[in-house]
């Protein structure tokens, strides 16, 4: 069976038409659970809407809890965003043969269920059901009227994706939530929500680099609507507006980097006793960076090789450290 997880927070806006493409797929979802994050305009009035007719959605509503602290007490950490841990319960929460990540306010195209689920498939036959796998794709970028802005993401935030392994998926995360999907292995590795997560798609790659294999599709499965609501958005990196802008704004690097060690921290504290001797040894190695010195930073750097994707984004990773 197939499971969508769709988490909602004042959505109103494009939610009937992202609903209305779920239920037209090929391979149309068995499932389609959704959390509202207690949204105050009309969300929950579509939501109850579309669940009364039809029997394949359920909806429930988030009870928002105080933010867990990090794990080890870091001041300068932010607590969990309230999107990750809406989602994050979810994934905690529910089991299925397939699973796909879902964001309110974005348009699958008719194939996206077939297409991932043939590839993850295809993963499960070379590596075993019992093996944790993800599979995720690539985005039409639009504006708010599906106007076409970019036809990949991948190409326009200059992401590389052959970086699948824990050491990659530590120090940068190359998968979009909204396209995941992942087997039952990875879901039944997933009982505890981390106390921090930068987002639940930085952590779910993360377990998967960890126990199995996250392998990419560079097909376009989504129009990726970009609008001032958006929580994340995608960003023309390949510009020399941005690329000036990044490169002068040290302190949002230096601040993206340092909330990744926690991060590791919790895939240890969560998993260090099912980890291998050698993935354990990794994560200490990379949380103990910020409480070393500068030289012994950039020496664990070089010899562990928590490297980034591309020579701009290492130079100043290099300056922050």
């Amino acid at each position: 069976m197939i499971t969508v997880l769709l988490g909602t927070y004042n959505g109103a806006r494009f939610l009937s038409e992202q609903l209305d493409s779920l239920l037209a797929q090929t391979i149309p979802p068995d499932r389609i659970i959704v959390s509202d994050d207690n949204s105050t305009d009309t969300t929950w009035d579509i939501l109850e809407q579309y669940a009364n007719a039809h029997s394949s959605i359920t909806t429930r509503h988030h009870q928002s809890v105080k933010p867990l602290s990090p794990h080890d007490g870091t001041v300068n950490t932010p607590p969990l965003p309230a999107a990750a841990r809406n989602f994050l319960d979810l994934m905690v929460a529910e089991r299925d043969d397939y699973l796909l990540l879902c964001d309110q306010d974005d348009k699958w195209h008719p194939n996206k269920i077939a297409v991932t689920l043939a590839k993850l498939r295809e993963m499960e036959a070379r590596y075993g059901l019992a093996t944790p796998c993800l599979t995720h794709t690539d985005l039409n970028v639009v504006d708010s009227t599906l106007r076409q802005l970019n036809p990949s993401f991948r190409q326009a935030m200059n992401a590389d994706w052959s970086r699948t392994t824990l050491r990659d998926q530590v120090v940068q995360n190359t998968a979009t939530g909204c396209t995941i999907m992942y087997n039952r292995a990875l879901a039944n590795l997933l009982t505890e929500v981390p106390r921090y997560t930068v987002m639940h798609d930085w952590w779910l790659p993360l377990v998967a680099c960890a126990f199995g294999h996250m392998e990419p599709l560079f097909d376009s499965t989504i129009d990726y609507r970009q609008h001032d609501e958006n929580v994340i958005g995608a960003k023309n990196i390949r510009s020399l507006s941005y690329q000036i802008s990044r490169a002068l704004d040290l302190t949002a690097v230096r601040h993206a980097v340092r909330i990744t060690y926690p991060q590791a921290g919790e895939l240890l504290r969560i998993y260090g006793a099912q980890l291998s001797a050698t993935d354990v040894a990794l994560l200490a190695n990379y949380t103990r960076i910020p409480s070393s010195d500068k030289l012994t930073r950039i020496a664990t750097v070089v010899r562990e090789g928590f490297w980034k994707a591309g020579l701009a984004r290492n130079i100043a990773y290099l300056l922050v450290l």
